[in-house]
C-alpha cells in the first residue's frame, strides 16, 4: 500500500513543485526523502485532548486545496535541499558499510 501512495503522491504532483524541495519540507528519519508521511511546517493541527500541536503530514497538505494543494502555493525552494538530501541518505545509510 505504501509504494502506490508514494507512486500516486509522485504522478499527481510530476509537474508541480515537490515538498522534498522546499524549506518547509520536515524529514522522518526513518523515511524516504520523497515519502508522502514526511512533515510541513508551514502547517499544524492541535490534538484536542492533550493541545499539543504537531506539523502536518505533507500528503495531506497537498491534497487540500485550501492549504497549499496540489500546484503547491506555498512553495519556497530550499537552496540546501541537494546538500539535505545527500546527507539524509548517508545517514541512514552508513550502518551499512
Amino acid at each position: 500500500m505504501r509504494k502506490i501512495t508514494s507512486y500516486l503522491f509522485s504522478t499527481i504532483n510530476k509537474y508541480n513543485p515537490s515538498c522534498s524541495d522546499c524549506k518547509f519540507h520536515i524529514l522522518n528519519w526513518h523515511s524516504d526523502y520523497n515519502s508522502p508521511n514526511n512533515r510541513c511546517k508551514k502547517f499544524t493541527i492541535s490534538n484536542k485532548y492533550t493541545d499539543q500541536r504537531m506539523y502536518e503530514r505533507v500528503s495531506i497538505c497537498r491534497a487540500d486545496q485550501t492549504k497549499c494543494g496540489l500546484e503547491g502555493r506555498h512553495f519556497e525552494r530550499d537552496p540546501n535541499a541537494h546538500s539535505k538530501r545527500i546527507m539524509h541518505y548517508f545517514d541512514k545509510y552508513r550502518h551499512n558499510y
